[in-house]
Formats: structure tokens, sequence, C-alpha cells
């Protein structure tokens, strides 16, 4: 029986949403950290998700914040483009974890 792993992912893009959808399958806890008007979006609606290849939509619930302040967090996935880490730089200094894995596009 594996543990559940509280585990953020930092962005909430194509790349960002289908992680988050792999880790909640795999029985993680998972909060996606993300812009408001996307955060909001997340929270209402559930993180869905068009399967196009298998011809499914699956739905999961997830927790979408804007801000992790004063939170821990098992392992963090920084999942972003290049041109926009630079501005994140300052806030993922501030997470509590051991383990960040940085995922990024040109």
């Amino acid at each position: 029986m594996n543990k559940q792993r509280d585990v953020l992912v930092f962005g909430a893009g194509v790349i960002g949403a289908y992680l988050a959808h792999v880790l909640i399958q795999g029985g993680n806890n998972v909060t996606i950290l993300a812009r408001k008007d996307r955060a909001d979006s997340l929270n209402k609606n559930g993180l869905v998700i068009k399967h196009h290849l298998q011809g499914i939509t699956t739905k999961d619930r997830v927790e979408a914040v804007t801000d992790v302040e004063e939170r821990s967090f098992d392992a963090i996935f920084v999942v972003m483009s290049y041109h926009r880490l630079k501005t994140a730089l300052p806030q993922i200094y501030t997470f509590n974890t051991k383990l960040i894995c940085s995922i990024w596009s040109y």
C-alpha cells in the first residue's frame, strides 16, 4: 500500500493539469497553484480532461489555490513555460518542501 503524498503542482496548463490528474489517480493528495480565474474554475468544475485517443473525459476533484503560504508538501512540481519561470522564482524560493521538480518548455 502506497502512502498518500501531499503534492503541489504549480501551473495549471495542459501539462500541469495532466500531471495533476495522473498524481490524483495514483492516490496522492494534489493541490494546484494557479492564477485566480483558473483556480476558481478548477474549484467550481473540477479538473476536467478530454482524453481524445481513449475517447473519454475524466473529472477529478482537486484543491486549487492562488497562494500556498504556511503550507508544506512532500513534493512540488513547477510546470510552466520558460518565460514565466523568472517571475515565479521568488515564490518558488518560499516553498516548504524537500523536493522540487521543474518541468518547463519554451
